[in-house]
Formats: C-alpha cells, structure tokens, sequence
C-alpha cells in the first residue's frame, strides 16, 4: 500500500513522484549513455514538455556540479559523481518522499557539506526522508528521529 493506494495499481511513473530511492551503489540505478540523458529520462517518460526537461535537468546539472559532465557515459564518472548523478535523478521527479542508503558514500567533506545543505533545503519544503547510514554522528543534528539497529536491536532516539 502507498498513500491507501495498491501499488500493484499504480504506474511506474506514479510511484516515482511518491518515493525516491537512492542506493548506496549509484552504478545500480545509472543506465542512459549520457548524464543528461540520465536525468532527462523519468520526465521523458512521464511525458513531460520538452522546454521544461531541458529546464529541470539544466537545474539539476548546476546543483549537483555535473554540467562538465552533461554528455559523459555515467559508469565512466568517479563514485562521488555517480552519486550525485544517482541523487539529481531521483530528485528531478520531485518525490514526496526519499529513501537514501548511505548517501555520503564517495563524496568529499565539501560535497558532504552540500548534502546537508540540500537535505535542509528539503526538510523544508516538507520532503520525507529516510536516510540509512553508518555514520549517525554526520545526520544526528538533521534528523528528527534516529532509530539505531545494534545487534538486531532497534533503540528509538529524539534526534532534536
């Protein structure tokens, strides 16, 4: 069920504006020959004006830092743009709510510091997230809940 729905019922397409899925190996999310055609793909598919696909993937481009990047093969980019590449593709749908697993894996302290601002940014504009990492000191101040699985044990934290 998602939202009362059967997703059994629901397209693709639907789903995808509902939840986000960013995994932690970026590489099993990338297919399309180019990193604009990557993130072109899911507004081509939900049959999306022209003029605003290039738009939204020239935002994401400039987000993300990948506008150098824009006609490079996705598995030929370093693991850091792979992720971010991963992020910007999942974003670019606007879902309503985001499952990240480890998020952080293969970026720099600087790009690091840019996800948090870009996960503040979305706390803000009310997205739901579900971050799954390793490192809870790095999210415990962004968060407003932490569960913590320690030896099959779930331990509830107020993050806030």
């Amino acid at each position: 069920m998602l939202c009362g729905r059967d997703s059994r019922d629901m397209s693709l397409g639907e789903i995808g504006k509902k939840i986000g899925y960013i995994f932690q190996d970026p590489e099993r999310q990338l297919f399309a020959p180019t990193v604009f055609e990557e993130l072109s793909f899911v507004m081509e598919l939900t049959g999306e004006k022209p003029g605003l696909i290039k738009k939204r993937v020239e935002e994401m481009l400039l987000l993300f830092e990948l506008n150098s990047l824009r006609d490079s093969f996705p598995f030929q980019l370093s693991r850091g743009e792979k992720q971010r590449l991963a992020l910007a593709a999942v974003l670019i749908n606007q879902p309503e709510y985001i499952i990240m697993d480890e998020p952080t894996t293969g970026l720099d302290v600087k790009r690091m510091k840019k996800l948090l601002q870009l996960l503040k940014r979305l706390q803000k504009d009310e997205i739901g997230l579900l971050v799954i990492s390793h490192d809870h000191h790095y999210f415990k101040d962004y968060a407003d809940q932490m569960l913590r699985l320690d030896r099959g044990v779930i331990e509830v934290e107020s993050a806030l």
